[in-house]
């Protein structure tokens, strides 16, 4: 009777779950569908072709002196496909790359990890663009700061009115040098530099102070010479003090420009995912660049949600089409690292992580590796599914005027530019059903001809819908075992109450007392009369001579 009421409980609980969640045998409940605009029938989406298209055409191979960067441009060139929202199609694709520098791949012994590190950045850049096109916060700024007196504008006025007295009389200076000497008059002409001109006419004050001191020049001109002297003296001391004001004033700000720009976009991305990517090494600049191609649609979007739900939907077979074992089998998984996506022939779509660390000597390192791989594919995994993506990014122009401490010299231009770039891409405490590992394979990496163990982990609608199914059939496994348990926990513990209490039962004790005693007294009667008949030797408590035998049966106490 209780197995048949176990049986109808668990009957009855299976048809509790609404009818959605048992397409198939225990299927999902389909999630709900978001609303769209209406398209014309033209306007398909080709995030999904594009994802097909990449999988089943030859990859991106290695070519020689090429950064990773322009052979995935090329490569998606040579497909059609261009950088950014196309319409017509209704997808996006987007082309990001990382770096590092690194003296010799080779034998860089973190480099699987920085190589895993630039995939991953590279791939959140482009989910980043993506953000950003369909809801971004722009903030922009351009400033001009002038002071409100520049003083060294103000000392190049000066400059230039003292500039002119001291031509206006170094021309007088070479009419009368003229008539002494000829060269040296043509020479203090046509000097051209301050500290030339400045030489000249200090030689030719000291050639005519001694014309004068000889008589050799009339008195009418001796006073031109004296004022040309002084006036070319008091302009002199004004340029020298100009000059000190100047070299003070160097580096002083006169004026600045400065430009800003913020961009901030922050939501939750489903879908998008690499379907390319490059590598490459620059043995020039000792630089490591990862390239990728990510593609993000609309119907790309319906089936990591799928995925994610377990929700089942009409396969997208394509003729010809691979099993998700068959195409890895096909793959150069030394050249895979990050998120990837597989459309495979009953037309399910795999959301792949692939990642890869070092094989080592030590079992112990390299029982660690391979855990590692394995969690860091995982990762990988669901964020070709979903993320919450934040991308913050400023850029920051500066140009200062900054006087040069030179009269004669124009003033300098500083200019800077900063850039702040705050990436992040995560999710929390997510409910996963359906990842596991795809395989698990040690190879040989191309260029670096490192072994290392590749880990590949996925998840599929159809695997998703399994594991919650397995997960529905648990429970209810759960549900009768912990009521057999409890029945039988219940049973063992009345018996052990039963027998305790049988213990302390008072009729019990009552019956058993008075057996007792009514024994004890037969006892002690049957003694009395044996004492009654004993042999009289046995009287005066000495002992008496003979034998004795045991004849009668003993008394069943």
């Amino acid at each position: 009777m209780r197995s048949v009421k176990i049986l109808w409980f668990l009957f009855s609980l299976l048809f509790a779950f609404p009818a959605g969640c048992l397409a198939g045998e225990f299927g999902a409940a389909a999630p709900e569908a978001i609303p769209e605009e209406a398209a014309p029938e033209t306007a398909a989406d080709g995030g999904s072709e594009a994802v097909y298209a990449a999988q089943v055409g030859p990859g991106a191979a290695y070519v020689a002196d090429v950064a990773a960067e322009e052979q995935i441009r090329e490569y998606a060139d040579s497909k059609g496909w261009r950088e950014g929202w196309d319409e017509a199609r209704k997808r996006m694709f987007v082309v990001q790359f990382s770096a590092f520098n690194t003296d010799d791949p080779r034998s860089d012994r973190n480099f699987l990890v920085k190589r895993e590190m630039a995939a991953k950045q590279a791939a959140l850049q482009g989910k980043s663009d993506i953000i950003r096109f369909i809801n971004s916060d722009l903030s922009a700024m351009d400033q001009i700061d002038v002071p409100g007196t520049d003083l060294y504008a103000a000392l190049n006025q000066e400059y230039e009115a003292v500039s002119q007295r001291i031509e206006a009389q170094r021309k007088n200076l070479v009419r009368l040098l003229a008539e002494v000497d000829t060269a040296e008059a043509r020479a203090l002409d046509e000097a051209t530099t301050r500290d030339r001109v400045n030489a000249l006419i200090e030689a030719a004050i000291k050639r005519l102070d001694g014309e004068f001191d000889a008589g050799a020049l009339e008195e009418a001109r001796r006073n031109r010479y004296e004022d040309a002297k002084r006036r070319y003296q008091e302009a002199n001391a004004e340029y020298e003090a100009l000059r000190r004001k100047a070299e003070a004033l160097r580096g002083e700000a006169s004026g600045s420009f400065a430009s800003a720009v913020t961009v901030r976009a922050k939501m939750p991305l489903i879908g998008a995912s690499v379907i390319q990517q490059a590598e490459s090494w620059s043995e020039a600049d000792r630089q490591y660049q990862v390239a990728v191609l990510l593609c993000w649609s609309a119907e790309l979007e319906k089936s990591a949600r799928a995925a994610l739900s377990g929700l089942l939907p009409e396969g997208d077979a394509k003729a010809g089409g691979q099993s998700l074992a068959e195409w890895l089998a096909g793959q150069d998984l030394s050249a895979m690292v990050g998120p990837r996506q597989f459309l495979d022939a009953e037309g399910q779509r795999h959301f792949l992580g692939v990642t890869a660390r070092p094989a080592a000597r030590d079992a112990a390192l390299d029982r660690n590796n391979r855990a590692i791989a394995d969690l860091f594919a995982s990762q990988m995994a669901i964020f070709s599914l979903f993320a919450d993506v934040d991308s913050f990014a400023e850029a920051r122009q500066l140009a200062q005027t900054r006087s040069s401490g030179d009269l004669e010299q124009v003033s300098d231009v500083a200019v800077a530019e900063t850039l702040s770039l705050l990436l992040t891409q995560k999710f929390e405490n997510m409910k996963v059903q359906g990842l596991s590992p795809v395989l698990r394979k040690r190879v040989r990496h191309a260029i670096t001809g490192q072994d290392m163990h590749v880990s590949v982990f996925g998840i599929s609608p159809k695997a998703a819908a399994t594991a919650m199914k397995l997960e529905r059939r648990a429970a209810l496994s759960a549900l009768a075992f912990n009521q057999e348990q409890a029945f039988a926990k219940a049973r063992g513990k009345a018996l052990a109450e039963a027998v305790t209490a049988a213990k302390r039962d008072p009729a019990a004790i009552r019956a058993g007392e008075l057996a007792g005693r009514a024994e004890l007294e037969a006892v002690r009667s049957r003694a009395a009369g044996a004492s009654a008949s004993a042999p009289a030797g046995a009287a005066g408590g000495r002992s008496a001579s003979g034998s004795i035998m045991s004849g009668e049966a003993a008394d069943d106490f």
